[in-house]
Order: C-alpha cells, then structure tokens, then sequence
C-alpha cells in the first residue's frame, strides 16, 4: 500500500477520479436507455400516433418495417404466442436508436 501511495504522489488523480466516475455511472445510464428502449415499444403498441412519432425522431428507422411488427405482435398477443416478434420488435427498436446520430 505504501508502495502505490508513493507512486501515486506523481500522478494527477484527475483522470483516475473520472474514469471511476464514468465506471460507477455506467450500468445506471445502460438502465436508462433500456428502460426508454422499453417505453418506445410500449407506446408503439399501444399508440396508433408513436410510429409517427418514432419515424420523425429516428429517420433512418423502416416505417414499413415497424408498422409490420407491430401488427405481427398484436396477432401474437391475440392467438397467445410466444413472444417471437414482440423481441424482435424491441431489437429493431434498439439498433435504429444506437445507429442514430
């Protein structure tokens, strides 16, 4: 311990500080976008407007493509499926928000 309180007398602590700042931060952020990832899909199930809304906030995103897998997840729910285009729905939803500028 000694030996690293030496060494660490010639460093800045700065960016240490900041990295484990970032380190703590980082599930509690990953949480928050899973969780808003998990509203977008809600809404666009139950929201006739959120694909528009959707589409005009994340242009790259396929509306024929989502408009599809909506109405494929609500057959689902309907004939009590598995829950196949449900995630597939929420996978979709997630790599067009990450591609997103």
């Amino acid at each position: 311990m000694q030996y690293i309180g030496r060494l660490m007398r010639d460093v800045d602590p700065a960016p240490i500080e900041a990295a484990l700042a970032a380190w703590t931060r980082g599930p509690a952020q990953d949480r928050a976008r899973f969780a808003a990832l998990e509203r977008w899909r809600d809404r666009l199930l139950s929201d006739a407007d959120a694909l528009e809304e959707f589409v005009a906030a994340h242009p790259n995103a396929d509306r024929k493509r989502l408009a599809i897998l909506v109405a494929a997840v609500h057959d689902e729910r309907a004939r009590n499926s598995p829950p196949r285009h449900y995630r597939e729905l929420f996978r979709m939803i997630r790599s067009v928000c990450e591609d997103a500028p």
